[in-house]
């Protein structure tokens, strides 16, 4: 599933047209897919800027809203999904480095980026997407398990 067809079936929703209606936009979307497995359901997030909290929404072959909660960050940027690449041409781009899983991970700061987290053993591969261009901005290769 592409995710602008995601966001497309969650904004028909009642319950997040409220959010939308009360000013509250897409700050992110995650998914977590085998390498070659086509994405099937896709984690998105509202943010309602009167609660200022976050709406989990997932989108699959029904649509589920989860409770409010605190955003992770202070900085919530709005996504603008006409703009971007797709999530499985970020994957494509940011390469899958032989991993039994991917995490993909969009949101906006200063830019759209895709965050493409390929989970290889012991190790995270981790390539930053820009989301509008298809640029790698960076490669990271993480042990979370290496003791400081």
């Amino acid at each position: 599933m592409k995710l602008k067809d995601a966001v497309k079936i969650a904004e028909d929703d009642p319950r997040v047209k409220e959010i939308l209606d009360s000013g509250g936009f897409l700050c992110s979307a995650h998914v977590m897919v085998k390498p070659d497995e086509e994405i099937k359901v896709w984690d998105l997030f509202y943010f309602d800027p009167e609660s200022r909290k976050i709406i989990s929404v997932g989108v699959g072959e029904t649509v589920k809203v989860g409770n409010p909660e605190d955003p992770l960050n202070e900085e919530v940027g709005r996504i603008d999904v006409s703009l971007l690449i797709e999530g499985s041409e970020a994957i494509k781009i940011g390469g899958t480095d032989g991993a039994q899983r991917i995490l993909l991970s969009l949101m906006k700061r200063e830019k759209h980026i895709w965050n493409v987290i390929s989970l290889k053993g012991n190790l995270l591969f981790l390539n930053v997407v820009d989301g509008e261009s298809g640029d790698i901005l960076e490669k990271k290769v993480i042990n979370p398990f290496r003791i400081l």
